[in-house]
């Protein structure tokens, strides 16, 4: 997807790119909003490819509940996770 919005460095402010109308900003704000009221928008806490370590191993395989307890039970950083596996 292609970015509609340009934020110049040390701005607060967005401007829409040269290529795109207002209507199409306007368009594209409101299909995330949906997408927000529905519950399908979610903002990661990092990227997809990123690596999370788990400080305990069980024979469950993949759940998406690992993902929802970051900074509990799954960490973003080695430290994070080891000084978690510490205090068990």
């Amino acid at each position: 997807m292609e970015r509609l919005t340009v934020v110049p460095n040390n701005s607060r402010n967005a401007g829409l790119r040269g290529f795109c109308t207002e209507q199409e900003a306007i368009n594209r704000l409101a299909a995330y909003e949906d997408a927000e009221e529905q519950g399908r928008l979610v903002v990661l806490p990092c990227k997809v490819g990123d690596t999370v370590y788990i400080p305990y191993v069980e024979e469950r395989g993949f759940s998406i509940r690992d993902y929802l307890d970051i900074g509990k039970t799954v960490f973003l950083t080695r430290e994070e996770a080891e000084a978690k596996w510490k205090e068990v």
